[in-house]
C-alpha cells in the first residue's frame, strides 16, 4: 500500500481532496494522510519530519508546492494541482456579479508572482470591462499581513466591493474584519488529473524497481589468483571467506546468489533494491578487497528481461577489466553509471543519435562512450576550459592517453586550442582546451 501525503492550507480541501482521490482509485492501493499548515513556516516544518515517510505528495494547489519543493527529495513522486486557470477567475467574478448585478469590476485580487502572466491572460480574455479591478502579486513564501494590508487600503479607500484571494490565510483574516471576500481554488478537474498523474507516477516507479537487476562479481585476473597462493587449503579458506562476504552483501539486497566458475558469482536482485542499497554494495566491493586481500570486478546490469539485465551485467564487468582503478559499473541498456554508490558517481550515454558527431568521433578515433563520460566530467565539475592534467585526474586515465584523445578530438573539431598556461620557469607550458562550438 502507498502511503500520499496531502498538504494543504485547508482541512476542508484536504478532506475533499482525499474523497476525491478515493472516488477515482483503489482505496485498497492507497492511504492518505493529511498534513495541514497555518504558516510557512509549518508547512517546512511538515516537509522535514514527514516528507520521508510518504510514497508520494499531493498538493491541493500551486502555492504550497513553490514554497515546499526545495525539501522535497524525490520530485518524481510528487504532483501539484495546475495552476488557477480562466475557468476558475471567470466562475467566482461571474458569481458575484450574478449575485450584485452591477456593471463594474471594483475587485482586488491576488496571486502568486509565478503566475501573473497567467493572471493577466485570463483577465484579458474577459469579456466584461474590468477598469477597477486590481491584481496583487506576491512571492512565495510570502508575508501574509502584506497582502492583507494591500487589500485592507483599497476597501477602506471605498475602491472595491469585494477581494478574490488565492490565499486561505487571507480568507479568514479578511473575514474577520468583514471585508468581503472570496477564496479562489483550484478547480476539482485539476484536482483529478494531479490524482491521476500520481498514480501513474507510482505505477511507473513499482514497475521500475521491479525491473530486474544483476550483480556479477569476479576475482580479477584468476588464474593469477590461483598460481599466487598455490596451497589448496589456503585457497579453499579464502575462497570460503570470500562466498561469506558474497552471501551478506547478497542478503542486504535481498537477492539469490549463483555460483560460477572461476571465481565468478551473480546475485539476482531488483532494480529497486540495489539503487536503494548502493552505499552498501560499494562499501562490500572496498572490505573485501582489503580483509580478503584480492582485487575484485564488479559488473551491475539492470534490464525488464534476465537475458538483458546479464548481457548489460556482462558489458558492466568489461568496462571494469579496461578501468585501472577499482569502480562499480551499471548498464542501464544505454545508460551507464561508473563509481556507483560513491560521491564521485558518473552518469553517461553509451550512444548518440546525433548521425555527425559519430562521424567526427570516428575521425577521431575515439569511442562515443569516452566523449559523453569527458561531457558529464566538464559539466559536473563546471569546467569551461581544462588542461590535460585536469581531464586525466577526472578520467582516471593517463596524461599520455588524454593527450591523444584531446589531439583527435581537436583534429575533429570538437575541441579547440584556447591558450597556454605556465605553471613554472620549467617545463613546457600546459595547452589549454575548451569545447568546440561546433560539435
Amino acid at each position: 500500500m502507498f502511503k500520499i501525503g496531502v498538504i494543504s492550507a485547508s482541512t476542508e480541501s484536504a478532506q475533499h481532496m482525499i474523497e476525491l482521490a478515493e472516488s477515482i482509485l483503489k482505496k485498497d492501493s492507497y492511504k492518505y494522510i493529511p498534513y495541514i499548515y497555518n504558516s510557512f513556516t509549518a508547512l517546512k516544518n511538515i516537509m522535514i519530519q514527514h516528507s520521508n515517510q510518504v510514497d508520494g505528495l499531493l498538493f491541493t494547489g500551486p502555492n504550497p508546492y513553490y514554497f515546499a519543493k526545495k525539501y522535497i527529495n524525490n520530485e518524481q513522486l510528487t504532483t501539484v494541482c495546475s495552476v488557477i486557470s480562466g475557468y476558475e477567475i471567470y466562475k467566482y467574478i461571474l458569481e458575484y456579479l450574478y449575485k450584485n448585478m452591477n456593471n463594474s469590476l471594483r475587485i482586488s485580487m491576488d496571486c502568486p508572482i509565478q503566475e501573473i502572466e497567467i493572471f493577466k491572460e485570463s483577465l484579458n480574455m474577459l469579456k466584461i470591462p474590468h477598469k477597477d479591478f486590481f491584481l496583487q502579486q506576491y512571492n512565495i513564501p510570502c508575508i501574509f499581513d502584506d497582502v492583507i494590508k494591500k487589500h485592507r487600503q483599497l476597501w477602506q479607500s471605498h475602491k472595491i466591493d469585494i477581494v478574490f484571494t488565492t490565499l486561505h490565510a487571507v480568507q479568514m483574516e479578511l473575514e474577520k474584519l468583514n471585508i468581503p471576500c472570496k477564496r479562489i481554488e483550484v478547480g476539482i478537474n485539476s484536482w483529478r488529473q494531479a490524482i491521476q498523474l500520481l498514480d501513474e507516477k507510482l505505477t511507473g516507479l513499482h514497475f521500475r524497481n521491479s525491473q530486474l537487476g544483476i550483480i556479477c562479481i569476479k576475482i580479477k585476473n584468476y588464474d593469477e589468483f590461483i598460481g599466487h597462493y598455490g596451497n589448496y587449503y589456503k585457497l579453499q579458506k579464502l575462497e570460503l571467506l570470500l562466498k561469506n562476504n558474497i552471501l551478506s552483501l547478497c542478503q542486504t539486497v535481498n537477492g539469490y546468489l549463483i555460483e560460477k566458475n572461476d571465481g565468478y558469482y551473480e546475485i539476482f536482485s531488483s532494480r529497486g533494491s540495489i539503487e536503494n542499497h548502493s552505499t552498501e554494495i560499494s562499501s562490500f566491493i572496498t572490505e573485501i578487497q582489503l580483509n580478503c586481500h584480492v582485487d575484485i570486478l564488479c559488473g551491475i546490469g539492470l534490464a525488464p528481461t534476465v537475458f538483458g539485465a546479464q548481457v548489460n551485467a556482462h558489458k558492466a564487468l568489461a568496462n571494469g577489466h579496461e578501468n585501472t582503478q577499482n569502480s562499480i559499473y551499471i548498464i542501464d541498456g544505454e545508460k551507464i553509471t561508473e563509481h556507483f554508490g560513491t560521491k564521485n558517481e558518473l552518469h553517461y550515454e553509451a550512444g548518440t543519435n546525433k548521425p555527425l558527431l559519430t562521424a567526427k568521433l570516428k575521425t577521431a578515433g575515439v569511442s562515443i562512450q569516452t566523449y559523453n563520460r569527458i561531457i558529464f566530467i566538464l559539466q559536473k565539475m563546471s569546467l569551461v576550459s581544462f588542461s590535460a592534467t585536469q581531464l586525466a585526474q577526472y578520467l582516471n586515465v593517463t596524461i599520455r592517453n588524454v593527450q591523444r584523445i584531446l589531439s583527435g578530438l581537436k583534429e575533429a573539431d570538437l575541441v579547440v586550442e584556447i591558450g597556454q598556461e605556465t605553471l613554472g620557469k620549467r617545463g613546457r607550458p600546459t595547452r589549454i582546451y575548451r569545447l568546440s562550438d561546433n560539435r
